[in-house]
């Protein structure tokens, strides 16, 4: 019952007016950006899947989970020292493992129900109230630029624009060559060609081969779908994902929001879990914990997930988050000049592997958190040496 007790305690610290405020003020950022841009951008067509897969990265994953699981992390100690009742607490007759194992759950659901508000609300601003089933099928809407993907099937120069130039009806190619460059496409051609691609992407086991696309930039999701050999509706949708993935000027990307935002969600408490645990050790350890927590976090953390290739991002919590939550790039990002002198080979991280790494970061880091905390001596901090 003691646990309850302390439970309900460390929640009401933790959901206190002034952190909540500040909480919801950082969650609401992301959205509200989102909207800005997807206002401000009249000329230029809003592409809501590559808005969200990088505003997600970058603001939800990136900042806003990390930063609120150093304020929050940190906070079960320092807020107690700050505030002068550290003693009182310590003095109460109830283990202090369990004070703080009560404190770091709370602090995991604060930062876990911050992030979710803030990815859903990301969601509603890039993606609106637009249907969220599955579809494989392409429409002429889903074209960015069709006049300039009719002209790569009609003149293919890779080996992916060649293989469907062959597999189309010998009556649509004709049309193709006949076709005049200087006039656009007739509405009987986009329809024939779209048709003939549906039909292609819905059956064709062959679509997609190492082969074909290796010139191609396939996303990570691309090659997860293609992984597991699919069939039926799943072998559609990977080869609409390839096929994107092989004409991102000419086509817009379309994965459903409910199955991208669901993913998300799910693996934001991981990082919620793993990133509290980290802070909170280094609060049990060290007075400067916040500064220190802000400074791996927007220092090293950054530095090594984004920008560093090689064993160096084995060291980063977020390279393994990605791993679990991969995103689709809105545009390639350009090497490091580490990749471009060749000094350092990209290295693979699989999913176990993720999975295993963080949920051991999560076991260390909270018994060594406990441990510390029940053997050392707190003090208020104007008493503090």
């Amino acid at each position: 019952m003691s646990d309850i007790y302390l439970l309900r305690v460390a929640l009401k610290d933790m959901f206190s007016l002034r952190r909540m405020l500040v909480a919801m003020l950082l969650a609401v950022f992301p959205a509200a950006l989102a909207l800005l841009v997807r206002f401000a951008a009249r000329r230029v067509p809003f592409e809501a899947q590559p808005a969200y897969e990088t505003m997600m990265e970058l603001f939800v994953f990136s900042f806003l989970l990390v930063i609120l699981s150093v304020v929050f992390g940190t906070g079960v100690v320092n807020q107690e020292i700050s505030d002068k009742t550290i003693v009182y607490l310590l003095t109460r007759p109830i283990p202090r493992w369990r004070i703080l194992l009560m404190k770091y759950i709370a602090a995991v659901i604060a930062v876990t129900l911050s992030v979710w508000i803030s990815a859903s609300l990301l969601a509603l601003a890039t993606y609106g109230l637009q249907k969220t089933e599955v579809s494989a099928t392409l429409r002429p809407r889903d074209f960015k630029d069709f006049n300039r993907f009719a002209q790569k099937i009609n003149a293919p120069e890779d080996p992916v624009a060649v293989y469907i130039r062959q597999n189309l009806d010998e009556s649509l190619q004709q049309k193709l060559i006949e076709h005049d460059v200087s006039k656009p496409w007739s509405r009987e051609v986009r329809q024939e060609l779209i048709a003939s691609l549906n039909q292609m992407l819905k059956t064709d086991e062959n679509f997609y081969t190492p082969e074909r696309f290796e010139q191609v930039k396939l996303s990570e999701a691309t090659r997860q779908r293609f992984a597991v050999k699919p069939t039926g509706s799943a072998l559609a949708l990977a080869n609409r994902a390839a096929l994107e993935d092989a004409f991102p000027k000419e086509i817009v990307r379309k994965v459903a929001t409910k199955m991208r935002l669901a993913r998300d969600l799910l693996i934001l408490p991981v990082g919620a879990l793993a990133y509290t645990a980290l802070f909170l050790l280094l609060a049990t350890m060290f007075r400067w914990a916040l500064f220190l927590g802000l400074m791996f976090s927007f220092g090293y953390e950054s530095w090594v997930s984004t920008l560093i290739p090689g064993y160096f991002k084995l060291l980063s919590l977020m390279s393994y988050l990605k791993v679990l939550a991969p995103r689709d790039r809105l545009e390639d990002r350009p090497p490091s000049p580490a990749q471009m002198a060749g000094l350092l080979s990209e290295v693979t991280i699989q999913p176990w592997a993720a999975w295993t790494v963080l949920f051991s970061v999560i076991a260390v880091a909270l018994l060594f958190a406990m441990f510390i905390f029940s053997v050392r001596e707190y003090v208020p901090r104007d008493d503090a040496g």
